[in-house]
């Protein structure tokens, strides 16, 4: 079992090396380095037959997954046809990425099945990123100017202040659970209050990073861990109220632990502090318009109606665009839709700003309903387990962190995000493991069965 074991490991230290996305190391970045060697090394442990794969379940997810890449190679073929030209170095590069996250995403299935230790590990494999806790105290580019205002986000090694809360998602559960479960136990309270204190730094990072929207997945997660934890308990509404002002008490010292330029920034960032903001917008039509936003009660914010997406309009504005994008061409514009549709912006922060438009844009309705259908098979599943085991378990901690990472991503452009394929992965062979797809695999076997038994017409 020599090989499996090495693979399990080196994958262990693909999530561990996952957060730092700006130390590349041989001109290769250590997480990419790791996933690659995990690969030959499962490759090898199946040659060697020291794992099995359950073909069902892994063929069923390949079909899906194999369902998504075709979406977007349609989607980069209908853009060629329509335009004429696409940039095809761009598209390689978006292309590699995908196909990381799908190599992890079955490795997690492969090596998980059957070994929910292995599972647990490569869960608590996130907490490595609470080494960013000191990075506001060592001179190191983790805050980081906003260009253009006097605001700094905390964009610890990941390298965008948007998308570091939507990793952080795992550790901060994680100490919410192990927090919740200490509580329950009620052995040591220096050790609650030491989580206590490391679940109040993460989020008040949370908090300096800027991202709303990342507040928002922190708060979500929150909610739906407390409500399915407070099930395990039989005084229901009590537990779910204690976990609530837990989670109420963390928020507010997390805030209050934060220096006071940063409180000034997150003041800025919910509009509670005025400040003209310049902003650059390049509109193929028309060339450069340049625009002042005042954020604040009574302040008036006005934007040129243009072709173009740019990072300072509202939320709305920049979906109303996309939308009428994707009325042009229902079926999508592949990886690279930013650059094909003229999505631009002043920072070369070019996204939709919204994970289902995203994918609608990436690959149409192939590429969302077959997310769809992946999100929707492992919710329902999760649903009907807690009608009939009220524990606080892993799954619940990673659902709860999936739940919290959607919600974030209502508003961000994620589904190139490796993080999000981890979680995904996890919540799948923990589900798998306990058996919760086996009915859907034996009632086909069962159909197969019935209709070669039946005799045959003269």
């Amino acid at each position: 079992m020599y090989f499996k074991k090495a693979a399990q490991v080196t994958l262990i230290l693909s999530v561990v090396t996952l957060f730092n996305k700006t130390v590349p190391i041989l001109g290769v970045k250590l997480d990419v380095l790791f996933l690659l060697l995990s690969a030959g090394l499962l490759l090898v442990a199946y040659l060697k037959k020291e794992v099995s794969i359950d073909w069902p379940s892994t063929l069923l997810f390949f079909v899906l997954l194999s369902g998504i890449i075709l979406s977007t190679v349609l989607g980069s073929l209908l853009s060629l046809h329509i335009y004429g030209s696409i940039p095809l170095d761009q598209i390689l590069t978006q292309y590699q990425i995908l196909i990381g996250c799908f190599i992890i995403f079955f490795e997690i299935l492969i090596l998980g099945m059957g070994d929910n230790n292995f599972v647990k590990w490569l869960l608590y494999a996130f907490m490595f990123s609470l080494i960013a806790i000191i990075t506001p105290y060592i001179p190191i580019d983790a805050l980081q100017q906003v260009i253009g205002t006097t605001q700094h986000r905390f964009y610890g090694f990941i390298g965008d202040a948007n998308y570091y809360p939507t990793f952080m998602m795992v550790p901060t559960i994680l100490l919410f659970y192990f927090l919740a479960k200490e509580l329950q136990n009620r052995k040591s309270v220096l050790k609650a209050f030491f989580i206590f204190i490391l679940f109040a730094i993460t989020i008040a990072l949370t908090y300096w990073s800027g991202s709303r929207s990342g507040w928002l997945g922190v708060i979500a997660e929150l909610l739906i861990f407390s409500f399915f934890a407070a099930r395990a308990n039989n005084r229901k509404v009590l537990r779910f109220f204690v976990l609530i002002i837990i989670s109420i008490t963390a928020l507010a010292t997390g805030y209050l632990l934060l220096p006071t330029n940063a409180k000034s920034d997150i003041k800025l960032r919910v509009g509670y502090i005025t400040t003209p903001t310049k902003v650059e917008v390049l509109d193929s039509v028309s060339g450069v318009h340049s625009e002042t936003i005042s954020r604040g009660e009574n302040s008036v914010k006005t934007i040129p109606i243009i072709d173009a997406l740019s990072y300072n309009q509202d939320r709305l504005h920049i979906w109303l665009q996309g939308v009428r994008f994707l009325v042009k061409n229902p079926l999508g514009y592949g990886l690279v839709y930013y650059n094909i549709v003229n999505i631009v912006s002043a920072e070369n922060h070019v996204s939709a700003h919204s994970f289902i438009l995203e994918t609608l844009l990436i690959g149409g309705p192939l590429l969302f309903f077959s997310l769809l259908y992946i999100l929707g098979a492992v919710i329902i599943r999760f649903i009907s387990y807690k009608r009939i085991n009220s524990d606080i378990d892993l799954e619940t901690v990673v659902f709860s962190s999936l739940i919290g990472f959607l919600t974030s991503s209502f508003f961000l452009s994620s589904l190139l995000l490796r993080w999000f394929w981890i979680q995904l992965a996890i919540l799948i062979i923990l589900q798998i493991n306990r058996g919760a797809y086996s009915k859907l695999f034996n009632r086909r076997k069962k159909l197969i069965l019935d209709k070669s038994s039946q005799p045959l017409e003269k």
